[in-house]
């Protein structure tokens, strides 16, 4: 299956292109793998059963917490790695800095090792904007016919895609 993806106009306020409307790509998930699924189908695969999957993965949960918090980085052999990362605002004088205030929250950073290929073979299929609006005035599902969630800032200038 391929990964989808519609086309946004959007302003672009930053860069070469400032002040000009541009098209970007946006991906449109399709579903989403349950934690119970996600058990069901690594106990498929192995001599364990779902709970005891599950059971394992909570307690890696515990484990991450433990030890991102810690400052560590979690290798997680050929899954990748798991590191802890923060920002901070600038201060002219060193005095000025104060944690609470130029600390931005901390954040967990995946690192896929080098020979990763989860994605390595995925194609692209655009989805045109018509062809996702329902037939009917009302739509069928809850979430079916709302607009997608604005993008993340940073997604404005297109990099990265």
């Amino acid at each position: 299956m391929a990964l989808k993806f519609r086309l946004i106009e959007r302003n672009v306020t930053i860069g070469k292109h400032a002040g000009r409307k541009l098209f970007f790509a946006q991906q449109v998930a399709q579903n989403k793998l349950t934690f119970a699924k996600l058990c069901d189908v690594i106990s498929e695969g192995s001599t364990v059963s779902s709970a005891d999957v599950k059971a394992v993965i909570d307690r890696l949960a515990h484990a991450f917490s433990h030890y991102l918090s810690e400052g560590f980085i979690v290798d997680c052999g050929e899954l990748g790695s798991f590191r802890p990362s923060f920002g901070s605002q600038g201060v002219e004088r060193i005095e000025d800095f104060k944690v609470h205030k130029h600390l931005r929250k901390a954040r967990v950073r995946y690192m896929p090792p080098r020979n990763f290929s989860a994605l390595r073979l995925a194609s692209y299929q655009r989805i045109d904007e018509l062809a996702n609006k329902p037939e009917t005035g009302a739509p069928s599902t809850p979430d079916e016919g709302k607009k997608p969630t604005p993008p993340v800032s940073g997604e404005d200038t297109g990099e990265g895609i």
